[in-house]
């Protein structure tokens, strides 16, 4: 028998508000401040006093997150929350 793999439960960490933290840190210069919400302290520290690994580090997540290939800390994939989803029919 072949067996699906069981999907990824949500996460109870917002996609949208993610991705608002991963473009808007940068203008005030606190990269990372997606990673320390989703639960990577560690990696989310890192970016901060690294400012995103001058960018770099900062824009793969954005794409990462873009992709829904980014997860939080349990491994869950991020809520799909974004509020013009929600006008759509």
């Amino acid at each position: 028998m072949d067996q699906q793999p069981l999907a990824a439960s949500p996460s109870s960490k917002s996609g949208f508000f993610t991705m608002m933290l991963a473009v808007g840190g940068p203008i005030f210069l606190m990269c990372g401040l997606h990673r320390l919400y989703t639960g990577h302290i560690g990696v989310g520290l890192a970016q901060l006093f690294t400012f995103g690994g001058c960018g770099i580090w900062q824009l793969v997540d954005i794409v990462s997150i873009v992709t829904r290939k980014y997860t939080d800390a349990n491994g869950e994939q991020l809520r799909r929350d974004h509020p013009l989803r929600k006008l759509a029919p």
